[in-house]
């Protein structure tokens, strides 16, 4: 009689090939999340360059002068109301979606929200500006921000870039490198991407650099020069002995 062939595997059989896949999933795993994440970072930068594109053209319409952080709107509601920049280029980008990065898990909430007076007009943004473009400034302050030729290195001086959960007032004045200090919140919105950030400057061009790439030669009160205005320091101009944080 002839003998009938073996249908199934052994035990060890199985275990080895369970062991294979086990180690395949380990290795793959890994690589999914990078992907993924890389995916995650592309669409920040998308988003970067449509709020550059939409803060060029307010620059052109507005005499070559940047959008203040904010500043308070009268008609907006009684004794009125601070707008930040993210309403003031609205109209340009016509899409509050694009102020979040996909990669933003809201950490920030907790520390950079202000929630004491319900501001639901507000909107969620991951991105900062700088506070030498803005002069730390808003109409209540009396100043307004920089003009496009102010700026003597506009294709390495940075106007916005990522940072923590905000409703859209924060701005850097400074590298990030050199404010986050040792906060977890502050240091994991400067490497979301890969250990870096996305950034946006002042030719509207947008681009991923690690913080830890950026510089200035001053500190944040040492350079002004000229005293703000309710104790708001205004920066000094970007004259190249002075310049602003940038590559």
């Amino acid at each position: 009689m002839k003998k009938s062939s073996r249908l199934g595997f052994t035990l060890i059989e199985l275990l080895v090939v369970i062991a294979i896949i086990a180690i395949l999933a380990a290795i793959l795993f890994p690589v999914f999340a990078q992907a993924r994440e890389k995916a995650r970072q592309t669409s920040c930068l998308s988003n970067c360059k449509q709020i550059g594109t939409a803060q060029m053209m307010y620059v052109q319409d507005y005499d070559e002068v940047y959008p203040l952080w904010g500043y308070w709107n009268p008609m907006q509601r009684v004794n009125g109301w601070k707008q930040t920049w993210v309403q003031i280029l609205q109209p340009y980008a016509k899409n509050m979606q694009i102020f979040k990065c996909p990669s933003d898990s809201n950490d920030g909430l907790n520390l950079y929200w202000d929630t004491a007076d319900a501001r639901a007009s507000w909107t969620s943004s991951s991105y900062w500006q700088n506070a030498y473009i803005t002069r730390w400034s808003g109409a209540s302050f009396g100043m307004s921000s920089v003009s496009l030729p102010e700026i003597n290195y506009p294709a390495t001086t940075v106007t916005f870039c990522e940072g923590p959960t905000n409703n859209g007032q924060h701005t850097w004045p400074g590298p990030p490198s050199e404010w986050c200090g040792t906060n977890p919140i502050c240091v994991k919105s400067q490497e979301r991407h890969g250990g870096g950030m996305n950034n946006v400057f002042a030719d509207s061009h947008a681009k991923w650099f690690k913080p830890s790439q950026f510089k200035t030669t001053n500190t944040d009160f040492a350079s002004d020069n000229v005293a703000g205005i309710g104790g708001r320091p205004q920066k000094a101009s970007n004259d190249g002995s002075n310049p602003w944080w940038r590559l």
